[in-house]
Parts: C-alpha cells; sequence; structure tokens
C-alpha cells in the first residue's frame, strides 16, 4: 500500500510514481509530460467534451486516423453551421464512398464516386479538361464509350500525310482543327499539298492517325473536296476519306486517280466537314 509520505512526495516535487487504479479530477486537470492512454488496442478512450484547441502533429507525414480495415465513419471539416460542410464518409471500406466537396461561394457539390464518377450541376473549368487519353497522343480526349452525348470540346492534332505504300516521295505533316459536340464532329482541314516523288501517288496517313473519340465507328466516311495539282485547282473534286482505322486518305479525283510524278503542290483546298459518329 503507497504510503502518505510517497503521494505527498508526488503531487509535489514529482520524486515518486503513483499507480492509481481509478482517479476522478472533477475540476480542470493539465498533465505536464508525455502522456499515454491505454496501454492495449482494447482499452476505451471515451471523448464526452468538445476539441478546444488545434491539434499539433510532432512529425509530418507519419501518422494516420485509423488504419486499412477500421475507419472513421465520417469527418466533417470546415464551418458546419454556415452550410459549408465538408463531410468525408463511408458507410463501409466495401461500399462504394462518396465524397461532397462544397463550390467556392456556391451551394452546389461535386460528388465523385468510386469507379464512374458524377458531377451533379453545370461547371465551370478555368482550363482544359482531360478526359481520358490514348496511345495516338489525344490526351485530352476519351474512347468514344466515354464520352457522353451532350459533350462538348475542341482542339487539334498534328497528321503526317504520305505518298502511298511503297511510293517514294517525302511527307507533310499538317494541323487539323476539330470540334465534337456530343456525336457530332466537325474537321477543318487546312490546305494539304505535297510535292509528288518520281511515282505518281495519293496522299495516306498511317492508321490511328485521327484520335480515337473523332473517328468513325461502322464504316469509311467518303467527302468531295476540291483538289490542286501544281497550284491550280482541278475542275472536278476529288475525296478526302475518314477511315474507321483513323487513317486518312486523300484522292485527286472520285475515282482515285493519283497525282502525276514530280508534280508540286499537289493536295486538297482547305476545306471543312462534319458527321455523326454511329
Amino acid at each position: 500500500m503507497q504510503n502518505y509520505n510517497d503521494l505527498l512526495n508526488g503531487v509535489t516535487d514529482g520524486t515518486k510514481d503513483l499507480t492509481i487504479n481509478a482517479l476522478t479530477a472533477n475540476g480542470a486537470a493539465s498533465f505536464k509530460g508525455a502522456v499515454t492512454l491505454g496501454d492495449a488496442t482494447g482499452d476505451d478512450i471515451t471523448h464526452t467534451g468538445a476539441l478546444a484547441s488545434t491539434i499539433p502533429i510532432k512529425t509530418n507525414n507519419s501518422y494516420d486516423i485509423g488504419s486499412a480495415t477500421l475507419g472513421l465513419a465520417g469527418l466533417y471539416l470546415g464551418n458546419v453551421g454556415a452550410g459549408a460542410t465538408c463531410k468525408l464518409a463511408s458507410a463501409s471500406h466495401a461500399t462504394t464512398r462518396v465524397y461532397t466537396f462544397p463550390d467556392a461561394g456556391a451551394a452546389a457539390n461535386v460528388v465523385l464516386s468510386e469507379g464512374a464518377a458524377t458531377i451533379n450541376g453545370a461547371k465551370t473549368f478555368g482550363s482544359g479538361i482531360i478526359v481520358g487519353g490514348n496511345a495516338t497522343g489525344d490526351s485530352n480526349l476519351g474512347t468514344i464509350s466515354s464520352v457522353t452525348n451532350s459533350s462538348y470540346y475542341e482542339g487539334s492534332w498534328s497528321a503526317v500525310f504520305n505518298q502511298g505504300a511503297g511510293v517514294s516521295g517525302s511527307s507533310t505533316t499538317y494541323t487539323i482543327n476539330y470540334v465534337r459536340s456530343g456525336k457530332i464532329v466537325t474537321l477543318l482541314f487546312p490546305g494539304i499539298t505535297a510535292t509528288i516523288g518520281t511515282t505518281a501517288a495519293n496522299l495516306d496517313t498511317a492508321a490511328s492517325s485521327i484520335p480515337s473519340s473523332l473517328r468513325p465507328v461502322t464504316a469509311a466516311l467518303n467527302f468531295l473536296a476540291l483538289m490542286v495539282e501544281s497550284a491550280v485547282v482541278q475542275a472536278t473534286p476529288g475525296r478526302i476519306i475518314i477511315n474507321t482505322d483513323g487513317s486518312i486518305s486523300i484522292r485527286m479525283t472520285t475515282t482515285s486517280a493519283n497525282w502525276t510524278a514530280t508534280h508540286t503542290s499537289c493536295g486538297s483546298a482547305a476545306t471543312a466537314f462534319t458527321y455523326t459518329i454511329q
């Protein structure tokens, strides 16, 4: 049994350790040294009062709240009484989690769900939006299945035109602009010309030149366009073909005749056309 001298020394000059089975402090209590609450995970720590100070962290980026299998049901942040609450909640770690973030100065929320994401309400984005991307480099586009029919976006890509398979001649690179609104695509072609090599040829790009979100799905699309040869506009139109594999074919005539060998400034005049992705 601890004697009174130990008790007096412990509470006055701190020279003795005190072991107490149960302790109730009816007034304010201050613990000036390191404090350990509980000595096993089975010990319960109950907070009845309310937090009245910040929680400083001793070592940056070193501690967690909860674990991979035990987490808080919800975390409320911000000015709750003013309706600007930020709540992170999860009823179960095995279910879809919903995180709701308030807009700055607005009542609307952006809701991101596990898996497919949902944005509620009209939003204004101050910069570009990355919808998806693929190996062809169209980092601001997604696949057709990931873009809703009401979406709108615009941009451009670089297309390299060659002079037919196995035909000698220099390649040329042009920037093609596009607008997509839902399933409606508009392509804006600049004047695309090249100097034909020693063999008569047409102009083609490699497969996957067109971003995947702009490609026709069921069949190639043919469009009439004015053609030029040696910088002279031809009397009859030719064809520009948008293929399902993402390639572009430019044909001097509707019957696919070639441009004459060694002729300069051969290709299509500037044009634009619109089609629906099926």
